[in-house]
């Protein structure tokens, strides 16, 4: 039988070199604990490498594989979904709707979702917040830039 070889051995890495040295909370507030998913895998294993995955077959690998995070890349899900690169023409309801799949796939795993600039303006962006969180993303990235791209 094949032995499973984590990334921290592919990478001749110990776990001790990727986690925080400092046992202060990263929190601005020191009185307020970070409780999100993704912020505990940071506090725990410092580096988080997370790979891309663009639906739920790839994310189930990503699970499999025995990462502990992954993200929903807009360019991957663009390409696969439709068929040309990642310039605009993807909705936030068609990437909310492939997080739904890919968080459904990979329940073990936090993910987090390219919103890409969140689709307009500010009551957009809360849409597109709402929605990702509704299918389960753990966060997401925004981008600061004009619309369109």
């Amino acid at each position: 039988m094949a032995t499973k070889v984590t990334w921290l051995q592919h990478f001749n890495l110990k776990p001790s070199t990727l986690r925080s040295r400092s046992t202060s909370n990263l929190s601005p507030n020191p009185r307020v604990r970070m409780q999100t998913r993704i912020h505990r895998l940071i506090e725990d294993q410092g580096i988080v490498l997370m790979p891309g995955c663009y639906d739920a077959l790839s994310a189930a690998i990503v699970q499999h594989s025995g990462f502990s995070a992954g993200f929903i890349s807009g360019y991957g899900v663009s390409a696969s979904l439709l068929g040309k690169p990642d310039i605009g023409l993807l909705t936030p309801p068609e990437m909310a709707a492939t997080a739904r799949t890919v968080c459904a796939a990979a329940p073990m795993i936090p993910f987090i979702a390219d919103a890409d600039t969140g689709g307009g303006n500010a009551l957009n962006i809360q849409r597109t917040v709402k929605d990702l969180i509704a299918a389960g993303a753990a966060g997401c990235f925004l981008e600061d830039q004009a619309w369109p791209k």
